[in-house]
């Protein structure tokens, strides 16, 4: 199976994605990569090796950083998987490569996940080095492992509120359901107009009652959904206004547009995920245990159509789940071209500019035009196969009804019982689907937003100094620049000017 590696967002961020994997690799835990980004010194583009190594150290990592061309990189025994950097579109990049032979290279990225090049092609991207990493000898975990918890509070009451309406629409509902076979066993009774009128007063309110409690329900997990992002956009501005500028250094521009797209995403998945869990466990369990109760025969049937709906909904929104990253993506590219012209005169009046802005953004407009296609065919194709799935069902629970009707003592009216409750049934398995397969695209939606809660200010573990400096005291300082260390361990302390020579370089103070 090879490696797993997380999804990256920012551009800068493959190296600390490498060192993710291989420590979920060796300790078997997958450490918060909002951890690694928080403690990682990042340059312009992102890890440097000196930087790489260093913070792997930290997490438990031994890490050999190789100079060596492709001709020793080919004769290198192949024994663990290594990771390299390689040019990929004019940007250094971390990878991982899972396997070499005489014809190929497999690669694990980050952005592209695994992928196969041939020897040549590989040659064209390597850049002279090689990174052997391996687990330290006895050392113990400190950092953490990856969380989606977010710490906002939100009043019990209104969970508690909402709880209460969703047990009471699943009492409403399911009773609705018997409208129809009650409805028709009136029919054959004496004074059958006048039953048939309390029947259809008495649903009718109990449809009015589910209708008013579904609004209210609404209202106030919208409220909610509103608030939670309210209380995530005030934090998130106060953490920028006093973070440190190095912090902010290590988002690129889109990376930062993305990840404050991405609040009301998350704002309305942690809002609304309980509830809509609960409702789904409760509509289901109380229908399919009603329907064990009725026919085991009929119910198969609907368990299998439930599955069928499921694995359609599943799979349809999996893939959009993928594509909406994407997406995303792409429409930040077109804001950020629109945005380049509308902000620099430099770029509308120079004409070389000009149709280079010009054919990337009719380009990358396309190409946001294809995915938003691709996402609505998958999911009007859904709706289509679902709807189709359904109707089936309900003409298959008539076809069977009556099959048993005439074979065995079956009361006829169960045939609207269960027509009715099937189509209960149909939301929540919808629901459920579309939750666990959209489960991918809110966590990374919830990371990218992590990083913006757990910004530190300015002055965290800072001193304040109120009086003059007459000495500095450096204690275990290391420094190096590229791969190369310069100095480890080092111990001093500097009361005056003071020049460190060497051949290579020259520091003053």
């Amino acid at each position: 199976m090879g490696m797993w590696i997380g999804k990256q967002i920012d551009e800068k961020d493959c190296g600390i994605y490498v060192l993710q994997a291989f420590l979920l690799k060796f300790y078997n835990r997958k450490c918060d990569i909002n951890y690694l980004k928080e403690n990682a010194e990042y340059q312009s583009n992102g890890l440097s090796l000196f930087a790489l190594k260093n913070l792997g150290y930290k997490c438990g990592l031994d890490i050999l950083i190789l100079e060596g061309d492709f001709l020793s990189f080919l004769s290198l025994k192949f024994e663990n998987e290594l990771a390299t950097i390689i040019n990929k579109n004019g940007i250094l990049h971390y990878v991982i490569i899972e396997n070499k032979t005489n014809k190929e290279i497999v690669i694990n990225d980050s952005i592209e996940g695994k992928k196969v090049y041939q020897i040549d092609e590989f040659k064209e991207l390597y850049q002279n080095v090689i990174i052997k990493i391996k687990k330290l000898k006895d050392f113990k975990i400190s950092w953490p492992k990856e969380s989606l918890k977010i710490n906002v509070n939100i009043s019990p009451w209104k969970f508690i509120f909402i709880g209460f309406l969703i047990i009471l629409q699943n009492v409403l509902g399911f009773s609705i359901s018997f409208y129809f076979k009650t409805i028709f066993n009136a029919f054959f009774k004496n004074n059958a107009q006048d039953q048939l009128i309390k029947i259809f007063i008495f649903f009718s309110w109990l449809l009015i009652l589910k209708c008013i409690s579904f609004i209210f329900e609404n209202i106030i997990k919208n409220k909610m959904s509103l608030d939670y992002q309210q209380k995530l956009n005030n934090i998130i501005f106060a953490n920028i206004l006093s973070a440190k500028q190095s912090d902010l250094n290590k988002i690129s521009k889109n990376n930062f547009y993305q990840k404050l797209s991405m609040i009301s995403l998350v704002s309305n998945y942690k809002s609304t995920l309980p509830f809509n869990f609960f409702n789904s466990f409760i509509s289901l369990t109380s229908a399919l245990a009603f329907l064990f109760y009725l026919n085991i025969k009929i119910i198969w049937i609907i368990f299998l159509e439930m599955t069928l709906v499921f694995v359609i909904s599943f799979i349809a929104n999996f893939i959009v789940s993928k594509k909406t990253a994407y997406l995303i993506s792409q429409q930040i590219n077109l804001f950020n071209l629109e945005n380049l012209v509308f902000l620099s005169a430099f770029e509308r009046l120079d004409s070389q500019k000009n149709r280079t802005n010009l054919k990337e953004f009719i380009k990358t407009n396309q190409e946001f035009k294809n995915a938003n296609h691709k996402i609505n065919s998958i999911l009007v194709n859904k709706s289509s196969l679902i709807n189709f799935c359904f109707s089936f069902l309900q003409m298959l629970i008539v076809f069977l009804s009556l099959i048993f009707y005439l074979k065995t003592k079956f009361d006829l009216s169960n045939i609207f019982l269960f027509g009715a409750i099937s189509f209960f049934i149909n939301e929540p398995i919808i629901r459920l689907a579309d939750f666990i397969s959209s489960y991918s695209l809110n966590k990374i939606a919830i990371i990218q937003v992590q990083y913006l809660l757990n910004l530190k200010k300015e002055n965290d573990g800072l001193i304040k100094l109120d009086e003059k400096i007459n000495s500095i005291v450096f204690e275990k300082v290391s420094f190096g620049y590229s791969d190369k260390e310069i100095f480890n361990n080092l111990n001093l302390e500097i009361k005056s000017n003071l020049i460190l020579k060497s051949k290579k370089w020259l520091w003053k103070k």
